[in-house]
């Protein structure tokens, strides 16, 4: 009974000794400041991925940084070139029309040549039909050295045609911060693929819509998600000089590396956006902070610096007292690219009056004509507009010939 009584003893003790070894490892949660910890990408991180990935178009013209090819390569491969560590790295993907035998070469040393290169073999993946399959390699890590230092590139290349080739860090920098007594999961994330964590954006926004910077995220639901949205405000955002939170501003500073941040309270310099009135909805980026504006008066201080808006929501009353509500998303005319200045008022008139503007492609032996309504700031608001919280029907058209004769008639399609 003693050495029963010893054993059960001895096991409490260890338990005890493991929960304080475990605490006393465990680091303090700071306020204002953060270590960081590479962290895999998992599916729950497919929000914070999204806005760092590169889409690479195959071709079977030789880039002119590619000097030779792999050794022993069949013909049957393409070209791809990627933006790595700050410049075209070019990449071939061997037996593209096999894929469950393909094979991924990267010019991972930056002098032209795969001859000296691994191949990285494909992971097939099976997916839900009828989405087919998937083609992954990696994680493939690449070293990039500038004047501060080397640092490591790491990510993933998926295919799922041969045609394509998707680019993707495969992991981030994940930490927590106390913030006025608040505690947040954060995050950083390669978003460029050069090895570094503290490229901010930089406007305007590209036409490919990806920042071209690095991502930075916080859990503001501290539901362990990282929440994304294209019209609202976001917890996954481009990585700028400043936090907004709840109408606070803290300044970031970001190592180069990713292994600490340090968020400190501060009073930004400000100027004035007035749209001079006009009851808008505002998604910014900015090399400040993200802003999310929204109210009747359509005028707001925000910090100095340059913006480019991602999405805006123009709510009017016609004299008959119905509402509309109108949506431009990405193409914001002269809002994808100004600029807020010190104590100064940078003004937009958006909106009415409209025009109606044509919008005609071929493709192959059809031709697709489609409207696009334009405001006065040559913003390109989305179809259907909405009308007392109704969308409205397709307009109709009429194709005449030059006598003035109705060739045919019928109404357009939404998407």
């Amino acid at each position: 009974m003693n050495a029963v009584r010893k054993a059960i003893l001895f096991t409490a003790l260890a338990g005890i000794v493991l929960i304080v070894w475990t605490r006393a490892k465990r680091e303090p949660v700071e306020e204002g400041r953060c270590n960081l910890k590479f962290k895999s990408v998992s599916k729950q991180d497919n929000m914070l991925v999204a806005l760092a990935t590169q889409y690479l178009a195959s071709t079977t013209d030789k880039p002119s940084e590619l000097k030779d090819l792999p050794k022993g390569l069949t013909a049957d491969y393409v070209y791809f070139l990627a933006q790595l560590a700050g410049r075209n790295t070019p990449a071939v993907l061997a037996s593209y029309s096999r894929l469950e035998r393909s094979a991924l070469y990267v010019d991972m040393d930056s002098d032209g040549l795969l001859s000296d290169e691994k191949p990285y073999r494909v992971k097939v993946t099976e997916l839900p039909r009828p989405r087919g399959k998937e083609y992954k390699f990696g994680p493939i890590l690449m070293k990039s050295r500038d004047e501060e230092g080397e640092f490591e590139i790491a990510f993933r290349a998926t295919t799922y045609n041969g045609q394509q080739l998707i680019l993707n860090p495969s992991g981030y920098r994940l930490g927590k911060v106390r913030l006025d007594k608040s505690t947040y999961k954060v995050a950083i994330m390669d978003g460029n693929l050069d090895g570094r964590y503290d490229k901010t954006f930089s406007p305007p926004l590209g036409e490919s819509y990806r920042p071209g910077c690095d991502i930075f995220a916080v859990d503001l639901t501290k539901d362990g998600a990282w929440q994304f949205s294209s019209y609202w405000a976001s917890e996954v955002t481009p990585l700028a000089r400043m936090l907004k939170l709840y109408n606070t501003y803290y300044g970031i500073d970001v190592a180069p590396d990713g292994t600490t941040f340090d968020f400190k309270k501060i009073q930004p310099e400000l100027g004035t956006l007035d749209f001079g009135g006009s009851n808008v909805k505002l998604k910014l980026w900015s090399d400040a902070a993200e802003e999310f504006l929204s109210g009747s008066d359509g005028k707001w201080q925000i910090p100095v610096g340059g913006y480019s808006a991602l999405f805006i929501e123009l709510n009017e009353i016609d004299p008959e007292r119905n509402a509309w509500t109108f949506r431009s998303y990405r193409d914001t005319g002269s809002l994808h690219d100004f600029e807020i200045r010190t104590g100064q008022t940078t003004s937009f008139k958006i909106g009415s009056p409209f025009s109606i503007k044509t919008d005609v492609k071929q493709v192959a032996d059809r031709v697709l004509i489609g409207l696009k309504l334009e405001g006065c700031a040559e913003e390109q608001y989305i179809l259907p507009v909405m009308k007392g919280g109704k969308r409205l029907p397709t307009p109709a058209f009429k194709i005449v010939n030059e006598s003035g004769e109705v060739l045919t008639s019928g109404q357009f399609k939404y998407g």
